[in-house]
């Protein structure tokens, strides 16, 4: 059974590698919950684990996709790399996409905002694993 140690920092930019990957990939968490995690991709592949300098002037090629959560089991050597708050700009992709699946404005307002506010805090740990197949998230 595998079994992953995951900070959830929303607004963090992680790194980490699949199998058939030769270097690091990064993505920007917007969202997190058990089914899906919502991030913006970056195009950019390092051999080496990114550095701060690395990611300065950064921006996503991708501004949302949301990603089945049990994929996460499946990356090898994630890593939270850096924090910074979201800002609305930062969640236009995930906006867009809460419209196209019917969600209602207001419901759509207070998400962001509630977003927003997570990315100034710091960084929950929770341990994740398959149960049958099941995502089994708890507090680390």
């Amino acid at each position: 059974m595998k079994e992953l140690e995951l900070h959830v920092a929303w607004g963090g930019v992680y790194a980490s590698k699949s199998d058939e990957e030769e270097g690091y990939n990064l993505f920007r968490l917007l969202d997190f919950n058990q089914y899906a995690y919502h991030a913006a991709l970056f195009g950019q592949t390092f051999q080496e684990l990114p550095t701060s300098d690395d990611l300065k002037g950064l921006s996503p090629f991708i501004g949302h996709v949301p990603i089945d959560t049990r994929g996460l089991l499946h990356r090898n050597d994630l890593q939270l790399l850096a924090t910074a708050p979201l800002t609305k700009e930062d969640l236009e992709g995930y906006t867009i996409y809460l419209e196209e699946h019917g969600s209602e404005q207001a419901e759509i307002d207070e998400l962001i905002n509630t977003l927003i506010e997570f990315s100034h805090e710091p960084p929950v740990s929770f341990k994740l694993r398959l149960e049958n197949d099941e995502l089994v998230i708890e507090a680390a």
